[in-house]
């Protein structure tokens, strides 16, 4: 009797919890850096971390821009628990966060003014099952997990209402916006297009020439 109660319990899900799963994030509007003290928050803001638990160091994190919500979808590669932050004001986004068990406890902040806490939530998923990651405030969610790797997919934009021929186009998520466009005409039927790029983001104060 007393070997068949040992067996429940090891086979009980309260029991036996499962560890943090390796994850693949999907989307756009992120890139991933190491969860740490004093590391960079935002891709737009020099705030940083503080007072990040020891738990968490060394683990990898979807880095975004405050107030510019990425697309956000986590595939665990085997079973286990995902990982995600993100900030709660007054009560805010409770719903969204139906199914995310709040890590009693585990939080952290980021040097902004009034230093905003990130609540620190989890779900378990069944390896190879996929959510998606509710975006939430000015902060965003992010992803955290030991091992985190990372797929870019752009969204297409839709230009069939451009007039004329489009000759670029940079997403606003990568805050790379198009300034100072130019065009001159070499000779007929050849024209040189140009623009440069600002707002912050990798590409700026770089130009882009286009020969028709």
């Amino acid at each position: 009797m007393k070997r068949l109660f040992v067996a429940v319990l090891a086979a009980s899900p309260w029991i036996v919890r499962a560890g943090p799963a390796a994850v693949l994030v999907e989307g756009y509007g992120f890139e991933t850096a190491e969860m740490r003290e004093g590391a960079t928050a935002f891709a737009n803001r020099d705030y940083t971390w503080k007072e990040v638990p020891e738990s968490l160091h060394g683990w990898r994190f979807t880095r975004c821009s405050g107030g510019v919500p990425p697309r956000l979808r986590a595939t665990a590669r085997g079973a286990g628990e995902v990982t995600i932050a993100t900030a709660l004001t007054g009560g805010a986004g409770t719903r969204e966060l139906t199914g995310w068990e709040a890590v009693r406890g585990l939080h952290f902040r980021y040097t902004a003014k009034g230093e905003p806490v990130l609540r620190v939530f989890r779900r378990h998923l069944r390896a190879g099952t996929s959510v998606d990651i509710p975006q939430l405030g000015w902060t965003g969610t992010i992803v955290l997990a030991p091992a985190l790797e990372a797929a870019i997919v752009e969204p297409q934009p839709d230009l069939a209402a451009v007039p004329g021929v489009v000759i670029d186009h940079s997403p606003a998520w990568t805050r790379d916006y198009i300034g100072c466009p130019a065009i001159a005409v070499l000779r007929p039927g050849v024209y040189l297009a140009s623009h440069s790029f600002f707002g912050g983001g990798r590409q700026t104060g770089n130009l882009r020439l286009f020969r028709s």
